[in-house]
């Protein structure tokens, strides 16, 4: 059975997980909100992010500041900080991207190390 937090260290505090999976891996980060089957899944030092949906911030090692939201928001994101990405699959490829702010259905789902970027609306298949 794979509980909320399990690996967080007892010095820690402040964090708050919950869903199958949610935080799995957290050790050191703080003042984090993890909602959602496997939400913030491998940070591990991350702090100050919020992550609510399934798999949102799933890859989020290190970084801090992230607002994700929705199912697979922001999913392989591992050390881009300070972004927000709400909707399903928004910013779901970004890797290292920073100060981004993605809004609607896949909305950024491939920038992958771009900054600073504001998409809105959804992008449609191709």
């Amino acid at each position: 059975m794979a509980i909320a937090g399990a690996n967080t260290s007892a010095l820690v505090s402040w964090d708050t997980f919950i869903g199958y999976d949610a935080g799995w891996s957290n050790t050191t980060g703080h003042m984090n909100t993890f909602v959602g089957t496997a939400a913030g899944h491998e940070n591990t030092g991350g702090n100050y992010n919020i992550f609510m949906g399934y798999e949102a911030g799933y890859h989020n090692t290190t970084a801090d500041g992230n607002t994700f939201i929705g199912t697979s928001a922001g999913r392989d994101n591992t050390t881009g900080e300070n972004n927000t990405f709400v909707g399903y699959i928004a910013g779901y490829d970004n890797t290292s991207g920073a100060y981004n702010s993605f809004l609607g259905v896949a909305a950024g789902a491939n920038n992958t190390t771009g900054y600073q970027n504001t998409i809105m609306g959804v992008k449609l298949a191709s």
